[in-house]
């Protein structure tokens, strides 16, 4: 979830493009920084057999997704991949419509194996009109993917507005920021079923630890954790993969 200029500031940094390229969506929006990409490593994958296809939305799911909110691609090197990236509404409503949408798409591609990386907007407990972790989950497995984190125990973000703020109205005292603010889990990574996760680690520190707080913080600038794991695959010519 990012803005447009952000591959810019990836390219320019001599460390990050030396080592990793960034694929952004076509429909990249430069007005909203809600953009989904996907960053590669230089090396173990070629930008020229990188191709961005289209998800098979119903109107009604499309109706409900803008412009850069979803990055599907598809190559035959280093491996038969489709590789998506996607950051969902606020209250995730839109999520297991895009799911559908991928998944639809991957169809046409028997023989590539699905990473699908997103910010589902998932959330604890079961409330109307947002979407439950729990429920989330459920609706991943009847399609047969994998999913990591595969239960829904750990929050990935742990945020709340404060009163210095705007929206007073959603101010929240510090000292109930865990019951009141947004302390949910809300990150996974979505895999065809024959890949397997491991190492499953949450990073909010940016030194690949999680701290129970509040965040972001002046050392780790974004709102939701990194979700870090090891995916592996039988079927993979790659050992790299």
């Amino acid at each position: 979830e990012a803005a447009a200029s952000f591959a810019a500031v990836v390219e320019a940094d001599p460390v990050m493009s030396s080592r990793f390229f960034m694929i952004v969506p076509q429909a990249v929006s430069t007005k909203r920084s809600q953009n989904s990409m996907i960053l590669l490593r230089k090396g173990l994958f070629d930008a020229a057999q990188v191709r961005e296809i289209e998800a098979q939305f119903t109107p009604e799911t499309k109706s409900s997704v803008s412009a850069g909110d979803l990055l599907l691609v598809e190559m035959t090197q280093p491996a038969k991949l489709l590789l998506a990236s996607f950051h969902g509404d606020t209250n995730g409503l839109a999520t297991k419509g895009v799911v559908e949408a991928v998944h639809a798409a991957a169809q046409k591609y028997p023989e590539h194996q699905l990473i699908f990386g997103m910010d589902a907007n998932a959330h604890f407990g079961r409330k109307q009109g947002r979407l439950a972790a729990a429920e989330y989950l459920s609706h991943v497995a009847s399609l047969g993917y994998g999913v990591a984190p595969a239960k829904a125990t750990q929050p990935t973000t742990y945020n709340a507005r404060t009163y210095l703020q705007t929206q007073l109205a959603k101010a929240v005292p510090r000292a109930e920021a865990a019951k009141l603010g947004d302390r949910n889990p809300k990150d996974y990574v979505v895999f065809s079923d024959n890949w397997k996760a491991a190492d499953l680690g949450r990073d909010n520190t940016g030194d690949r630890r999680f701290v129970d707080t509040v965040f972001p913080t002046t050392v780790f600038p974004s709102d939701h954790a990194v979700l870090s794991m090891v995916l592996s695959d039988s079927n993979c010519d790659s050992d790299e993969l």
